[in-house]
C-alpha cells in the first residue's frame, strides 16, 4: 500500500482559506506588521462553528478590498486564537469570531456589528476612506472605489487616462534606445480604444464581482447542506408549498398552536434539536392559528403533530419527545445512513462535522457492512462514500488500493488497513474496534447525541467545564490534549467539554461543580464512576498545568476520587456488586451460606423456650 498524504481538509482548509487572503499574525511577528497602518484584524477558532460560516464572507473581504494595502495602508490579518491563546488574552477576546480594528498599534475599537459582507464592506470603505484622509494619502487612489463606479466614473477614468498620454506626448524625446515610448507616440489612437475597453471592463468587474461572489457562496451553501444556521424556520404557505415541491429535501416539522401548554413546553428541546441538527436536517414549524390552511391539508388534529417530510409519505413521530429520540428519529429517516458525495460535497460536509467517515471505491455500491457501521456510530461519527476521483487525487489514494475506507478529523486523514469488506463476523470486529477508537475529535463537545456515549462509555473522560465563548481557555485546553495524544498514540482517555450555561445543573449534581466564569477540569472514571477535581499534591486541575492531568491520567487504577453517584446509585451499586460477587464465586458462597445458616438455626433452636407438657407425664 502506498504511503498516504495528509490533507488538511477540515481545520486546516479553514485555516488555509482565511490565511490566503489575509497576514498570520502571531506573538512574534504582530509588532513588526501592525505597527504602521491600519489593520482589521480577525480572532477565529478552527474549532467555532461561528467562524466556521464566517470563513467564506471574510475570503471574499479580503478578496476584494485587498488593494486597500496600496491605496490606503488599510490591511487584513488574522489570529488563530486555538493556537495564539496568550495573544488572544491580550487582545480581550472573549469570543469567537471576533473583528478588532487597530490603528498603528493601537486598538480602536472591537467590531460589534452585522457580520453581514454588505455591513462589514460600508464599514471596511469609511474607516479605510477616514484613515487615508487624516494620513494624508493621495486622492487618486480613490478614483478605483468598489462599487461606487458609474458611468461618470467610467468617463472620469478615460480622461485620467487620456491627460497622462498627453502628458507623455508633451514630455521630451527619450533617448534612442528607449523604444517603447517612441511605439506609444505612433499608436495614441489604438491606446486610447485598449483604455476605453479597459475602463468598461472594469466597471462590470468592480460593479458586479462583490454582490455576485457574496450571493454565490451563500447560495453554493444553502443548496449544499441543510439547515445552515442551526434553526427552526417559521413556515408559511409559500414556503411549505416549496418544502413539498423538493421530495428530495428532508424536514422535520412540528405543527402547534400557541396556546397549547404541550407545545410551549416542547418548544426549548424544539430549538435545541434545530441546533443539534446543523448541516443535518431542515428543521421547520407550521403555527396553526396562523396557518390553518396548511394544518387542515396535513390532517392536523392535535398539538404539537410531528411529521417528517421527504423520502416519500410523511412519517408521523409518536415516541417520547426527549432531545435524544427526537434526534435519533431525524437521523435515522433523513435519508441514507451513509451519503453520496463529490469532491467539493466532501469539502463542506468534513468543514462541518467532527469526524468523517469516507467509503472510497470505483462503483455506488455501498457494502452491508459499512451501513451498519453507519447505522451503528451515527451519533459520533458522519458517514459518506465515493467513487470521485478527484477525492483519490487528494488523499493519495491509488486504484489498487480500493476500496478503502478514511477517517478525517483534527484536518488529518486516518486510514483503515483493511480492504476486505464483506460482511463476516471477523470483519465487523476489526472495523468497528477501530471505528470505536477514531470516533472521537482531539477534543469533542457534549451534546444531546453524544453525551451518552462518552460518559458512560468505557474510557476515563477529560471535561472542560467551560463558558462556551471562554476561547481561550478552549485554546489551552486543545493544547493539553495535543500533547497527551501524541504520547498516548490517542488511547486511553477522551476530551471533551461541557458548556456551562447548557450542562450547568448536571455538572453540579455529578461533580459539584458550581456555577461561574472560572474554567473547571475534571476527570471522570467512568470504569468506577469516580471524579478527580485535584491533581496528586491537592491542586486543583487546570489547563495551565497538564502535569497533574497527566499524571491522574497515568495512576486511574491506583487512586480513589470522589464518587459521583447519588445516594440511591450507591445502593444500587452495592447490591449488584454483591450479587456478582456471588455469581463469580458460587461454591465459596454456597460453603458460606451454608455454614452461615447453620450457625443462625443452632441459635435459634438454643434459645427456643421450653414448653409445658399439657398432658401428665408418664411418671404421675
Amino acid at each position: 500500500m502506498r504511503i498516504f498524504k495528509v490533507t488538511g481538509l477540515g481545520i486546516g482548509f479553514l485555516t488555509a482559506t482565511i490565511q490566503a487572503a489575509s497576514i498570520e499574525l502571531r506573538k512574534d511577528n504582530i509588532k513588526t506588521h501592525i505597527s504602521s497602518g491600519q489593520w482589521f484584524i480577525e480572532h477565529f477558532s478552527p474549532y467555532c462553528g461561528h467562524c466556521k460560516q464566517f470563513a467564506p464572507t471574510w475570503e471574499q473581504l479580503t478578496e476584494d478590498f485587498g488593494h486597500f494595502a496600496e491605496e490606503k495602508d488599510f490591511h487584513f490579518g488574522t489570529v488563530d486564537c486555538s493556537v495564539q491563546g496568550d495573544l488572544c488574552d491580550e487582545h480581550d477576546v472573549r469570543g469567537t469570531p471576533e473583528i478588532q480594528l487597530w490603528n498603528a498599534g493601537q486598538k480602536v475599537e472591537k467590531y460589534t456589528e452585522s457580520r453581514d459582507y454588505d455591513v462589514l464592506a460600508e464599514y471596511i470603505k469609511k474607516k479605510a476612506n477616514a484613515y487615508s484622509e487624516n494620513n494624508g494619502l493621495g486622492d487618486e487612489e480613490e478614483t478605483f472605489e468598489n462599487e461606487e463606479i458609474s458611468e461618470e466614473g467610467e468617463n472620469d477614468i478615460n480622461e485620467e487616462q487620456e491627460d497622462e498620454e498627453e502628458n507623455d506626448l508633451n514630455e521630451e524625446e527619450p533617448e534612442e534606445d528607449e523604444e517603447e515610448p517612441e511605439e506609444d507616440e505612433e499608436e495614441p489612437e489604438e491606446d486610447e480604444e485598449e483604455i476605453d475597453e479597459e475602463a468598461e471592463e472594469i466597471e462590470e468587474k468592480v460593479v458586479v464581482k462583490p454582490d455576485e461572489k457574496a450571493q454565490q457562496t451563500e447560495e453554493t451553501t444553502e443548496k449544499s447542506l441543510p439547515n445552515p444556521l442551526g434553526i427552526s424556520v417559521d413556515l408559511n404557505e409559500k414556503q411549505m408549498k416549496e418544502v413539498l415541491s423538493k421530495p428530495s429535501d428532508v424536514w422535520f416539522i412540528k405543527f402547534y398552536a400557541p396556546w397549547c401548554p404541550h407545545c410551549q413546553a416542547l418548544a426549548p428541546t424544539w430549538e435545541a434539536l434545530a441546533s443539534q441538527l446543523q448541516n443535518e436536517v431542515n428543521i421547520g414549524e407550521v403555527n396553526c392559528d396562523d396557518h390553518g390552511g396548511i394544518c387542515n391539508e396535513h390532517g392536523i388534529e392535535g398539538y404539537p403533530t410531528l411529521l417528517l417530510f421527504g423520502n416519500g409519505k410523511p412519517i408521523n413521530y409518536n415516541s417520547d419527545r426527549s432531545l435524544m429520540s427526537l434526534i435519533r428519529f431525524a437521523k435515522a429517516n433523513a435519508g441514507p445512513v451513509v451519503k453520496q458525495v463529490n469532491m467539493g460535497e466532501l469539502e463542506k460536509y468534513v468543514k462541518a462535522k467532527d469526524v468523517s467517515l469516507v467509503y472510497l471505491s470505483n462503483n455506488k455500491e455501498i457494502p452491508e457492512l459499512i451501513e451498519r457501521a453507519a447505522r451503528n456510530y451515527m451519533n459520533t461519527v458522519s458517514f459518506y462514500a465515493t467513487e470521485d476521483t478527484k477525492v483519490f487525487k487528494a488523499y493519495n489514494v491509488g486504484y489498487s488500493d480500493i476500496p478503502a475506507v478514511m477517517v478525517l478529523k483534527d484536518g488529518k486523514q486516518k486510514m483503515y488497513t483493511a480492504h476486505d469488506f464483506k460482511d463476516t463476523e471477523s470483519n465487523e470486529k476489526t472495523l468497528f474496534d477501530w471505528i470505536e477508537k477514531e470516533q472521537y475529535p482531539l477534543v469533542s463537545k457534549l451534546n444531546p447525541s453524544n453525551y451518552q456515549y462518552i460518559l458512560e462509555g468505557k474510557k476515563p473522560v477529560v471535561l472542560n467545564i467551560i463558558n462556551a465563548q471562554d476561547t481561550v481557555s478552549q485554546a489551552r485546553f486543545h493544547n493539553v490534549a495535543i500533547a497527551w495524544d501524541r504520547s498516548s498514540q490517542g488511547d486511553g482517555a477522551i476530551f471533551a467539554e461541557m458548556d456551562h450555561a447548557i450542562w450547568g445543573q448536571y455538572v453540579r449534581d455529578k461533580f459539584n461543580v458550581e456555577h461561574n466564569n472560572v474554567p473547571k477540569i475534571v476527570i471522570y472514571n467512568t470504569a468506577t464512576s469516580e471524579y478527580f477535581d485535584k491533581d496528586v499534591k491537592g491542586v486543583e486541575l487546570s489547563s495551565e498545568n497538564p502535569e497533574g492531568i497527566y499524571l491522574i491520567l497515568e495512576n486511574l487504577d491506583r487512586l480513589r476520587g470522589s464518587s459521583a453517584l447519588a445516594v440511591h446509585e450507591k445502593v444500587f451499586n452495592s447490591v449488584q456488586n454483591g450479587f456478582h460477587a456471588v455469581g463469580k464465586h458460587w461454591f465459596i458462597s454456597i460453603i458460606l451460606f451454608s455454614v452461615l445458616g447453620s450457625y443462625l438455626y443452632k441459635r435459634s433452636s438454643n434459645r427456643r423456650p421450653k414448653k409445658a407438657y399439657i398432658l401428665p407425664s408418664h411418671n404421675d
